[in-house]
């Protein structure tokens, strides 16, 4: 969001203050968006579809550990 909100303020005036004020309120309304989203979404996971999936900390140990076997190729 941050890089389409930069670009906006870019053409509509392409002053430094404008892009990085305009850049700077696109990271606001991003985390706003998640703040007040019911689901605790962002504008980009909404857009791709995707989500943010917290793990237990021993699922995700168990994780790394196929990662590096498979890294050392064992």
């Amino acid at each position: 969001m941050p890089l389409i909100f930069g670009i906006i303020g870019s053409v509509i005036d392409g002053s430094r203050a404008v892009l990085l004020t305009s850049a700077f309120l696109g990271f606001v309304f991003n985390y706003a968006f998640c703040l007040f989203n019911p689901r605790g979404l962002a504008v980009q996971d909404m857009l791709s579809n995707t989500i943010t999936l917290k793990m237990p900390k021993t699922e995700n140990e168990g994780l790394w550990r196929v990662i590096r076997n498979r890294k050392q190729g064992k």
